[in-house]
This record gives structure tokens, sequence and C-alpha cells, in this order.
């Protein structure tokens, strides 16, 4: 009997390392959550991120001045292992900018990420479920050919929203939640 139920605790326990879920309304993740601005490579973009009382919201401008062009925010770093998931539901809403979904298992900023282009929403509420095999590979901003492998998902280090276009302008994102399934 007692085996039956450990065996049952480390069953549930395994699923659920698979359900990675960031809920910024109730649960309040995010506290840890950062800016990272294209100063890191000259750019003057500005972003600015606030817990609210059901969401985390990301606001700034994006600058082009001295070659930049995005602004970010992310995860703590960590390991999110991502494999055993297939789609990744959020409920969001944008303005001004197009804003991707990224993920990343380097802790460089210079090596190759994945991400995934949100719908904009102009100011409107919305849930979507993206699926993890659309995310495309990028370097530096140049999307390549590559397709996201499972060992990449397995050792994911980073999550996190990055400004979309190389265009100056005001934006707004403010999401409530996010879960890998």
């Amino acid at each position: 009997m007692k085996a039956s139920i450990l065996m049952i605790i480390g069953l549930v326990s395994l699923l659920s390392m698979n359900n990675i879920k960031f809920d910024f309304g109730s649960d309040k993740d995010g506290r840890d959550w950062e800016i990272l601005n294209d100063g890191v490579m000259g750019g003057l973009s500005k972003g600015k991120l606030e817990l609210d009382k059901n969401s985390i919201k990301f606001t700034g401008k994006a600058s082009l001045d001295n070659y930049g062009g995005f602004t970010s925010v992310k995860s703590h770093f960590g390991l999110y292992d991502l494999s055993g998931s297939s789609k990744v539901k959020i409920r969001y809403r944008t303005l001004g900018q197009s804003i991707s979904l990224s993920l990343e298992n380097n802790m460089k900023f210079y090596r190759a990420y994945f991400k995934l282009l949100l719908v904009d929403t102009e100011g409107d509420w919305t849930v979507n479920e993206l699926y993890i095999k659309e995310f495309k590979q990028f370097n530096l901003g140049q999307a390549s050919n590559e397709k996201i492998s499972n060992a990449f998902l397995s050792g994911v280090k980073r999550i996190g929203f990055i400004t979309s276009e190389k265009k100056e302008g005001d934006f707004m994102v403010e999401i409530d939640y996010l879960i890998f399934e």
C-alpha cells in the first residue's frame, strides 16, 4: 500500500513537471522577471515592468537610434523542461507593437533562441493556443531555418517576451497567464 502511494505521488509530480505555468494574476508570478533592453548592444529602447492586480504589464518605447530596436522582459534563469509540451496557452493583450514569446537555452544573449509572434490584439484581451513546433529560431534578430528540437526544449533556461518589429514607437503587452502543456 505504501509503495503504491509513493508511486502515485511520484507519477503526479513527474507529470506536473512538464506543465510549466506562470500565473501573473492570482499566483503573482513574475516578481523576479527582468527587463533587457537593446542597450546591451548600444541601443536606446526602454521597457518597464509592473505587476498589476491580475497580470504583468510590460510597456515602453522601442527606438532605432544607435542601432537599437528591441526591448524584452524575461524570466529568471532556471531550468524549464518543456520537452513534454506541444503547445502553450496564453491570455494577453497588446497595443502598439508586435510582441513575440521567446525561449532561450543559453545564458548568453548572443546565442540562438526561438520565438513565436503573438497576434496583435489592439488592446483587447484574448486567449490563444500556440504550438511549440511553430517557434522559429533567431540569432541576434536574424531568422534561420532551424526547427525546435526536444533537446532544446528539455534545457530551456529562460522564457520571455520581446518586441518583434524593428519599428520605433510605444508598446504595451499585458499577460494574465502562460501555460505550457
